[in-house]
């Protein structure tokens, strides 16, 4: 039986969970340089403050965590200002830096109860890093099993051999198993509550995307609509500019197309229309840009492309309408005017290439102008 907050990746998403540990990682490494800054103060002031009550042994081995944590604090400062510029960290080695920093510094309060246990503030020091660790640390539930329980078993461990007192041998092993099961508990439940909000934030993202992704593209087809192929037109002309390279656009129209609804339906229609744009698309480049302008025009900006390679385009596409077989095997044809970029704004750009469309309609139709 699957008991939900003791799961931890398996309940993430494939596609989230590379974004997941990464992003918690960086969350984690914030928050272990916060504990250790902590750490760090609690064994200054019983290194300093308490000396005279101290052996040469504990004094050696609390200046010896000193060092250590510092070290480990500097290694996590430096981790965290590269987390967003190395992304190509994989994510285990990501995770299993959070659970060496965590094993480390468990270790370290547990090293530290068992020398000043008789102490009441400093026997409180592995309760305080142990909670804050379990509340404010991101690590799945089977990871933090795994460490809780090594501790404890190194904790015990230790214990028997420096503590002479039969009475903290006997009860401190059950506190500190009791505080263990605890703390993996509530980091269970904190995991599993972070795992629920990251989702939550990520559909949200991915809804509020295809919204805005919907916003800009026309329903029937899902080519850009007129308002954002116009957008697009006016960044590829400053993109243009900018880099000097050509541009080249075509109005294209559907001939006769107003014969097609009045005698086979509007529904024929739309599927024509719709059958049009995915030949746009399979003829034309990745990078080109098409839309629908408007009833059973469409709009084709071609970046870096001249005036000689947008002919060649328009004359594959004019071989595909003509070899496709459309709805009821009705006979369609296109028309269209180019028009290559002459570092006019996109107004006059677009009149000039709807100018040669029109030229195209008179010509006869079935042909673009230039």
């Amino acid at each position: 039986m699957k008991i939900p907050f003791l799961t931890g990746s398996g309940n993430i998403p494939v596609k989230y969970q590379d974004a997941f540990f990464r992003e918690i990682h960086k969350e984690n490494l914030f928050r272990f340089i916060l504990i250790s800054c902590f750490t760090l103060f609690t064994e200054n002031i019983l290194l300093w403050g308490r000396n005279k009550v101290l052996a040469a042994d504990g004094r050696f081995i609390l200046a010896s965590f000193i060092l250590f944590n510092l070290m480990l604090l500097l290694s996590m400062y430096f981790s965290y200002r590269k987390t967003g510029v190395a992304q190509n960290v994989s994510v285990f080695r990501q995770r299993r830096a959070s659970w060496l920093y965590l094993f480390f510094l468990l270790l370290l309060a547990g090293v530290v109860r068992i020398f000043f246990q008789p102490d009441f503030l400093t026997g409180d020091i592995y309760s305080m890093i142990l909670f804050a660790a379990a509340a404010f640390i991101y690590i799945s539930p089977a990871a933090s099993f795994t460490l809780y329980a090594l501790v404890f078993l190194i904790f015990f461990l230790f214990l028997s051999l420096q503590q002479k007192q039969p009475l903290s041998v006997g009860i401190l092993p059950y506190s500190v198993l009791a505080l263990n099961l605890a703390a993996w508990i509530l980091n269970a439940f904190i995991f599993r509550m972070r795992i629920d909000a990251f989702i939550e934030k990520k559909e949200a993202e991915e809804t509020v995307a295809r919204l805005q992704e919907l916003s800009i593209r026309d329903t029937m087809t899902m080519l850009y609509n007129h308002d954002h192929a116009f957008f697009r037109l006016k960044e590829e002309i400053n993109r243009a500019q900018r880099i000097q390279y050509p541009l080249t656009i075509a109005m294209i129209d559907i001939d006769d197309f107003k014969d097609v609804n009045d005698r086979y339906g509007h529904l024929t229609g739309d599927k024509i229309i719709v059958a049009v744009a995915q030949i746009l698309r399979d003829v034309c480049r990745n990078t080109d840009i098409i839309g629908r302008y408007g009833g059973e025009e469409f709009i084709l900006i071609m970046p870096d492309t001249d005036l000689k390679n947008a002919i060649l385009c328009s004359e594959r596409l004019l071989q595909r309408i003509q070899t496709t077989a459309f709805p009821q095997n009705i006979h369609i044809t296109v028309s269209g005017g180019l028009r290559q970029f002459r570092q006019e704004t996109a107004e006059p750009l677009i009149k000039a290439a709807d100018e040669n469309l029109y030229q195209a309609k008179v010509g006869g139709k079935n042909r673009f102008v230039w």
